[in-house]
Protein backbone atom coordinates (compact mmCIF):
# COMPACT_ATOMS: atom_id res chain seq x y z
CA UNK A 1 0.00 0.00 0.00
CA UNK A 2 1.41 3.40 -0.95
CA UNK A 3 2.14 6.04 1.65
CA UNK A 4 -0.61 8.27 0.25
CA UNK A 5 -3.21 5.46 0.34
CA UNK A 6 -2.24 4.60 3.91
CA UNK A 7 -2.43 8.27 4.84
CA UNK A 8 -6.00 8.57 3.52
CA UNK A 9 -6.98 5.42 5.39
CA UNK A 10 -5.46 6.78 8.62
CA UNK A 11 -7.11 10.16 8.06
CA UNK A 12 -10.53 8.49 7.81
CA UNK A 13 -9.78 6.23 10.76
CA UNK A 14 -8.89 9.28 12.85
CA UNK A 15 -12.23 10.88 12.02
CA UNK A 16 -13.99 7.69 13.08
CA UNK A 17 -11.81 7.52 16.18
CA UNK A 18 -13.02 10.91 17.39
CA UNK A 19 -16.61 9.80 16.88
CA UNK A 20 -15.90 6.63 18.89
CA UNK A 21 -14.12 8.59 21.59
CA UNK A 22 -17.04 10.97 22.09
CA UNK A 23 -19.52 8.11 22.04
CA UNK A 24 -17.50 5.91 24.40
CA UNK A 25 -16.78 8.56 27.01
CA UNK A 26 -20.37 9.78 26.85
CA UNK A 27 -21.56 6.24 27.55
CA UNK A 28 -19.09 5.89 30.42
CA UNK A 29 -20.41 9.04 32.08
CA UNK A 30 -24.06 8.01 31.72
CA UNK A 31 -23.70 4.30 32.29
CA UNK A 32 -24.56 3.50 35.87
CA UNK A 33 -26.61 0.45 34.95
CA UNK A 34 -26.30 -3.02 36.38
CA UNK A 35 -27.39 -4.54 33.06
CA UNK A 36 -24.49 -6.78 31.99
CA UNK A 37 -25.37 -6.46 28.28
CA UNK A 38 -25.11 -2.69 28.43
CA UNK A 39 -21.85 -2.94 30.36
CA UNK A 40 -20.43 -5.35 27.77
CA UNK A 41 -21.54 -3.03 24.95
CA UNK A 42 -19.75 -0.08 26.56
CA UNK A 43 -16.67 -2.24 27.11
CA UNK A 44 -16.73 -3.35 23.45
CA UNK A 45 -16.93 0.26 22.28
CA UNK A 46 -13.95 1.09 24.52
CA UNK A 47 -11.88 -1.77 23.16
CA UNK A 48 -12.72 -0.72 19.61
CA UNK A 49 -11.69 2.85 20.41
CA UNK A 50 -8.32 1.80 21.86
CA UNK A 51 -7.70 -0.65 19.01
CA UNK A 52 -8.25 2.09 16.41
CA UNK A 53 -6.06 4.45 18.42
CA UNK A 54 -3.28 1.87 18.35
CA UNK A 55 -3.73 1.35 14.59
CA UNK A 56 -3.18 5.01 13.80
CA UNK A 57 -0.52 5.82 16.37
CA UNK A 58 2.11 6.16 13.62
CA UNK A 59 -0.16 8.57 11.73
CA UNK A 60 -0.58 10.68 14.87
CA UNK A 61 3.20 10.69 15.24
CA UNK A 62 3.53 11.91 11.63
CA UNK A 63 1.10 14.74 12.37
CA UNK A 64 3.18 15.78 15.38
CA UNK A 65 6.37 15.39 13.35
CA UNK A 66 4.91 17.66 10.66
CA UNK A 67 4.32 20.47 13.18
CA UNK A 68 7.69 20.12 14.91
CA UNK A 69 9.47 19.87 11.56
CA UNK A 70 8.13 23.30 10.62
CA UNK A 71 10.21 24.66 13.54
CA UNK A 72 13.26 22.55 12.69
CA UNK A 73 15.58 25.48 12.00
CA UNK A 74 14.82 27.00 15.40
CA UNK A 75 15.64 23.71 17.11
CA UNK A 76 18.77 22.93 15.13
CA UNK A 77 20.23 26.44 15.13
CA UNK A 78 19.54 27.00 18.83
CA UNK A 79 21.02 23.65 19.81
CA UNK A 80 24.13 24.16 17.71
CA UNK A 81 24.66 27.69 19.05
CA UNK A 82 24.11 26.60 22.64
CA UNK A 83 26.45 23.62 22.26
CA UNK A 84 29.09 25.97 20.83
CA UNK A 85 28.65 28.40 23.73
CA UNK A 86 27.12 31.16 21.57
CA UNK A 87 23.89 31.22 23.60
CA UNK A 88 23.42 31.35 27.35
CA UNK A 89 21.26 28.79 29.09
CA UNK A 90 18.45 31.31 29.49
CA UNK A 91 18.53 32.33 25.83
CA UNK A 92 18.51 28.71 24.76
CA UNK A 93 15.69 27.68 27.09
CA UNK A 94 13.57 30.71 26.21
CA UNK A 95 13.85 29.93 22.53
CA UNK A 96 13.53 26.14 22.49
CA UNK A 97 11.23 25.49 25.46
CA UNK A 98 8.55 27.91 24.31
CA UNK A 99 8.81 26.66 20.73
CA UNK A 100 8.23 23.12 22.01
CA UNK A 101 5.16 24.23 23.97
CA UNK A 102 3.76 26.07 20.95
CA UNK A 103 4.39 23.08 18.68
CA UNK A 104 2.69 20.74 21.16
CA UNK A 105 -0.40 22.98 21.16
CA UNK A 106 -0.38 23.19 17.37
CA UNK A 107 0.00 19.42 16.96
CA UNK A 108 -2.94 18.82 19.29
CA UNK A 109 -5.00 21.24 17.21
CA UNK A 110 -3.91 19.53 13.99
CA UNK A 111 -5.24 16.18 15.23
CA UNK A 112 -8.79 17.53 14.98
CA UNK A 113 -8.32 19.90 12.03
CA UNK A 114 -9.07 17.50 9.20
CA UNK A 115 -8.93 20.20 6.52
CA UNK A 116 -5.41 21.18 7.54
CA UNK A 117 -4.41 17.52 7.72
CA UNK A 118 -5.53 17.06 4.13
CA UNK A 119 -3.30 19.98 3.05
CA UNK A 120 -0.29 18.94 5.14
CA UNK A 121 2.73 17.39 3.48
CA UNK A 122 3.48 14.51 5.82
CA UNK A 123 6.93 13.04 5.42
CA UNK A 124 7.75 9.52 6.66
CA UNK A 125 11.47 10.39 6.54
CA UNK A 126 11.10 12.65 9.60
CA UNK A 127 9.32 9.98 11.65
CA UNK A 128 9.91 10.44 15.42
CA UNK A 129 11.46 13.91 15.03
CA UNK A 130 8.86 15.35 17.40
CA UNK A 131 9.58 12.69 20.01
CA UNK A 132 13.27 13.58 20.12
CA UNK A 133 12.46 17.26 20.50
CA UNK A 134 9.75 16.69 23.12
CA UNK A 135 12.22 14.64 25.17
CA UNK A 136 14.04 17.92 25.88
CA UNK A 137 10.95 19.52 27.42
CA UNK A 138 11.49 18.19 30.94
CA UNK A 139 15.19 19.05 31.03
CA UNK A 140 14.46 22.57 29.85
CA UNK A 141 11.65 23.00 32.37
CA UNK A 142 13.93 22.26 35.33
CA UNK A 143 16.66 24.69 34.29
CA UNK A 144 16.54 28.08 35.99
CA UNK A 145 19.62 30.23 35.45
CA UNK A 146 18.18 33.13 37.43
CA UNK A 147 17.68 31.04 40.58
CA UNK A 148 20.41 28.37 40.50
CA UNK A 149 19.61 27.25 44.03
CA UNK A 150 16.22 25.93 42.90
CA UNK A 151 17.38 24.73 39.49
CA UNK A 152 17.80 20.98 39.23
CA UNK A 153 20.38 21.28 36.48
CA UNK A 154 23.30 23.60 35.80
CA UNK A 155 24.04 25.29 32.51
CA UNK A 156 27.08 23.05 32.03
CA UNK A 157 24.96 19.94 32.60
CA UNK A 158 22.34 21.24 30.16
CA UNK A 159 25.04 21.99 27.58
CA UNK A 160 26.47 18.46 28.00
CA UNK A 161 23.02 16.94 27.41
CA UNK A 162 22.46 19.03 24.29
CA UNK A 163 25.91 18.18 22.92
CA UNK A 164 25.22 14.49 23.48
CA UNK A 165 21.76 14.59 21.86
CA UNK A 166 22.53 17.03 19.03
CA UNK A 167 23.63 14.30 16.57
CA UNK A 168 20.14 12.74 16.80
CA UNK A 169 18.71 16.03 15.55
CA UNK A 170 21.39 16.62 12.94
CA UNK A 171 20.82 13.23 11.30
CA UNK A 172 17.40 14.45 10.12
CA UNK A 173 19.07 17.26 8.19
CA UNK A 174 21.49 15.13 6.19
CA UNK A 175 20.40 15.23 2.51
CA UNK A 176 17.19 17.15 3.36
CA UNK A 177 18.37 20.75 3.33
Amino acid sequence: MSFQTQRIKNYLTLQFLFFLKDFYFSLLQKSDTENILIQEFVEAIGKNYYWHLYKISDYLTLLRDFVFWESREVYLTSMEKFAAGELSGSEFVNTVYYTILADKRESTTLETDFEKQARSELNPEIFQFSKIIKDFEFVLSIFDEEEPEISSITEDQLRAIIKKELPKIQKYFIDRS
